[in-house]
C-alpha cells in the first residue's frame, strides 16, 4: 500500500508539497503538481481519505496506535482508553507500529478508511516523522491526541510523563545513598529527556558526566523506533560491569532494560543492591515481583490512558469549538524498593584515593 512517503521519492518532491499537490493548493506549481500526480498514479496512490473522507460520517470507533504492544507499558494505557471509550458508547481498534514510521503511516490510513472519530497515538519519535499526515487529519478535523511523546511540529493535544523529572529523581536517589559512579543504559533509539534528566542530576551533584558510563546497544535500522528491552539492559550493563572502574549503580531507562540488566549482575556475580543497585523508569506490573523488587519510576498509566481518551471525545463531541489545545505533563514519583542501597564501603573508601575517580 503506498503513502505518501512513497509518492514523495517518486516524484522528488517533499511529503509537504505532495500533500499540497494532491489537495489542490494553489501555491504548488503546476510542474510539480503534474509531478505528483504522475507518481501518484504510477504507484496506484489514493489521495488520502486520510483527509476528506474522515470529516464525513464518523464512526462511533476510535483508533489507538502504541510503539511496542509487548512492552507492559502499554497495556494499562489501552485499558484506561477502552474503559472510558466504552462507557462514553465508544469502540476501539488498536493497531502496533513496533516503532516503525512506515507502520504507522499505514496504520493512519487504515483508520482513515475505517472512518475513525479521533486517534490516540504513541508516536514513533526517532529519525523522521509522520508530521505531515497527523496535519492532514487535524485540517480535516479529525482529533489526535499524543501519549508517551509528542512531536513538536504536530499542534494537538499530549499527555505524558516528565521523563526529564523522572529520571532525574532517580539519578539523585542513589546519589543520596553514597553512589557517585553511576551507569545508565538505554535503547539504541535513544530516549533523550530520561538521559537528560540523568545528566542533569549528576550535574546538580557535581559528579562529572562520563560517555563510557552511558551504554546502548548497537541496533540496526529496525530497532531505531523501538522502545528498550531485556537485551538491550543486558548487553548494556555487561559493556558497564567490564569498565575498569565499573559503577556502582545503574540507572536502567526503563524497567524492562532493568530486568535484562539484574541477569547480566547476577551473571557477574554480583548482589543487589549489596555490591551494585539498580533503579528503573515505568513501574510496569511485574517490577515489585523480582528476586529483589526494583525501585523505580512510577508512571500512572491507567490515568493516562482514561485522561487521553476523556480529552479526545470531548474534541470529537465538540466538533472543533475548543480551541485550546491541553498538553499535560505529569510528574511522576519514585517508588523505592530494595533493589537500591548505601554504595559499598570499598567502593566508597577507593573513589576518595588516587586509583579510583570520585565522580
Amino acid at each position: 500500500m503506498a503513502t505518501i512517503y512513497d509518492v514523495a521519492r517518486e516524484s522528488g518532491y517533499s511529503p509537504t508539497v505532495v500533500s499540497h499537490a494532491l489537495n489542490n493548493n494553489p501555491r504548488v506549481s503546476e510542474k510539480a503538481r503534474a509531478a505528483v500526480l504522475v507518481a501518484a498514479k504510477r504507484l496506484h496512490y489514493r489521495p488520502n481519505l486520510l483527509a476528506r473522507e474522515l470529516g464525513l460520517n464518523k464512526t462511533k470507533l476510535i483508533g489507538i496506535i502504541v510503539r511496542d504492544i509487548i512492552y507492559p507499558f502499554y497495556p494499562s494505557i489501552v485499558e484506561g482508553i477502552e474503559e472510558t471509550a466504552f462507557s462514553h458508547g465508544y469502540t476501539t481498534i488498536l493497531c502496533n507500529s513496533a516503532g516503525s514510521i512506515e507502520r504507522e503511516a499505514i496504520y493512519l490510513d487504515v483508520l482513515t478508511r475505517r472512518k475513525a472519530a479521533g486517534i490516540i497515538v504513541g508516536p514513533v519519535q526517532s529519525g523522521p516523522d509522520n508530521t505531515v499526515l497527523f496535519q492532514e487529519l487535524k485540517e480535516s478535523g479529525v482529533p489526535i491526541v499524543f501519549v508517551d511523546g509528542n512531536l513538536k511540529r504536530v499542534k494537538t493535544d499530549f499527555i505524558l510523563t516528565d521523563g526529564v523529572k523522572g529520571a532525574y529523581k532517580a539519578v539523585r536517589h542513589l546519589v543520596e545513598l553514597g553512589h557517585n559512579r553511576i551507569g545508565c543504559v538505554e535503547p539504541a533509539s535513544g530516549e533523550p529527556n530520561r538521559l537528560a534528566g540523568y545528566r542533569k542530576a549528576l550535574e546538580d551533584s557535581h559528579i562529572d558526566f562520563r560517555e563510557e558510563y552511558v551504554a546502548r546497544r548497537k541496533g540496526d535500522r529496525g530497532d531505531q523506533g523501538k522502545i528498550g528491552n531485556e537485551v538491550d539492559g543486558y548487553e548494556g550493563t555487561r559493556q558497564l560491569l567490564q569498565l575498569r572502574y565499573p559503577p556502582t549503580a545503574i540507572f536502567a531507562i526503563n524497567d524492562v532494560m532493568a530486568f535484562g540488566a539484574e541477569k547480566a549482575i547476577r551473571e557477574f556475580g554480583l548482589r543487589i543492591p549489596a555490591d551494585i543497585s539498580l533503579v528503573g523508569f515505568d513501574d510496569v506490573l511485574f517490577s515489585s515481583f523480582l528476586g529483589v523488587p526494583l525501585t523505580t519510576v512510577k508512571q500512572p498509566t491507567h490515568a493516562i490512558g482514561r485522561t487521553a481518551a476523556t480529552i479526545l471525545i470531548s474534541r470529537i463531541e465538540q466538533q472543533g469549538r475548543q480551541k485550546r489545545r491541553r498538553h499535560i505533563s505529569i510528574e511522576p514519583d519514585l517508588v523505592v524498593r530494595e533493589s537500591t542501597g548505601p554504595a559499598p564501603r570499598k567502593a566508597r573508601r577507593r573513589a576518595q584515593g588516587s586509583r579510583y575517580p570520585s565522580s
